[in-house]
């Protein structure tokens, strides 16, 4: 991918990640945003499935966007979390683990994650209606309309 990102700065989360995984992060950041996920826990979990269900992954491309998964800023966080947070969490988004399913299966084709470049100068309602990406409005969010452009600052 080798994206050109902006200067980083003074405090920006990209100042403490490493450059071989910026990449995988704005990928990251581009599902919560296409399949409308908030960043907390459930949304996380909710982004991971979209990512499984909703997009061209081979088992490869897969283990490529979750590379990030094995770094150890990642596995802190889980334990931070702690493992029945996690699994109760887990069992709350029950529903909507099985609606991601549902509708990832549902879609007209899946996304090219992988190439979201190629997006970047569309609208959000646009891509979601040529997928038919029917999201999941968690935390009363209503992202139908917003740019994609708009979670990478310029």
């Amino acid at each position: 991918m080798n994206l050109e990102w902006p200067k980083v700065q003074k405090n920006d989360a990209f100042e403490n990640v490493a450059p071989e995984l910026l990449d995988d992060i704005a990928l990251h950041d581009v599902m919560h945003t296409v399949f409308a996920c908030p960043t907390n826990l459930r949304g996380e979990i909710l982004s991971h499935l979209w990512s499984i269900f909703g997009t061209f992954g081979t088992t490869l491309e897969i283990k490529e966007m979750h590379r990030v998964n094995m770094q150890s800023d990642h596995r802190s966080i889980l334990k931070q979390i702690g493992h029945k947070r996690l699994v109760k969490t887990w069992f709350a988004c029950l529903l909507y683990i099985i609606l991601v399913i549902w509708r990832a299966s549902k879609m007209h084709r899946r996304w090219p994650a992988c190439n979201f470049q190629a997006y970047l100068n569309r609208s959000l309602l646009e891509i979601r209606d040529e997928l038919n990406i029917n999201i999941i409005c968690l935390d009363g969010a209503n992202t139908r309309h917003a740019a994609l452009r708009s979670i990478r600052s310029t």
